[in-house]
């Protein structure tokens, strides 16, 4: 997934903020927690009030996540 991710990455990073969470850092414990992140790979899409837009666990399609983030981005 890390290839799609990166990729979608840097097509997108004028225009969508890729925020990457350690589950293994306590720092990032309270944003999981409100986010439901307790495992990997979980990705989640969040508009602009941090609201969850979209989300996938597990292995998901690099053309289903960025249909989702132009979807989103025609939305603002």
């Amino acid at each position: 997934m890390r290839p799609i991710v990166y990729g979608l990455d840097l097509k997108y990073h004028d225009q969508v903020n890729f925020i990457y969470l350690d589950i293994a850092d306590p720092n990032t414990l309270a944003l999981r927690r409100e986010l439901g992140l307790f495992s990997t790979p979980h990705f989640f899409l969040l508009d602009p009030s941090g609201e969850i837009i979209s989300q996938w666990i597990g292995v998901v399609s690099g053309n289903d996540m960025e249909k989702a983030i132009q979807d989103a981005i025609r939305r603002q």
